[in-house]
């Protein structure tokens, strides 16, 4: 990698630990773990899940998820509901409580950026946006043929 992209690397790191002003009000609400996180998100984009495909993507045991799962169902965030076709298998499904939750992450992530984004004009915001665009282009066909997301 080269010293520009390092460079660059390291701006975006700074922008990042400088964080939020204040916590956010979902944080104060749901004292959720990073693992409970990711499950929430992943639930979010994919809709209904089998707790035995939840473990594997968290590449933990389905114990493990089970407690992951109780205390996100303990927050109304989720529920386990037996699958109609085979009773034996358990789904995990976000509520409407989870999708209201994720639009309120969403929308901090979205704040704190049009934050930083603020300090530029109209014109870097144009340049900003064209090398934004080629990455996404450039990167997008690598992305889709090997996700780092196993389904």
């Amino acid at each position: 990698m080269s010293e520009t992209a390092d460079r660059i690397i390291d701006q975006l790191g700074q922008l990042t630990r400088r964080g939020l002003p204040g916590l956010p009000a979902w944080v104060r609400t749901h004292d959720l773990t990073f693992g409970q996180l990711r499950v929430l998100t992943y639930l979010q984009s994919h809709g209904p899940t089998s707790m035995t495909q939840l473990a594997a993507w968290l590449g933990v045991s389905p114990t493990s998820v089970t407690g992951t799962v109780d205390r996100l169902e303990q927050h109304g965030l989720v529920e386990r509901l037996h699958r109609d076709d085979d009773r034996r298998v358990i789904d995990c499904c976000p509520t409407a409580r989870c999708a209201q939750l994720m639009r309120e992450v969403e929308d901090t992530r979205f704040n704190f950026l049009r934050s930083q984004l603020a300090v530029l004009n109209e014109a870097e915001l144009a340049s900003f946006e064209h090398l934004l665009r080629l990455i996404v282009e450039r990167t997008g066909e690598s992305n889709s043929q090997a996700s780092c997301l196993p389904e």
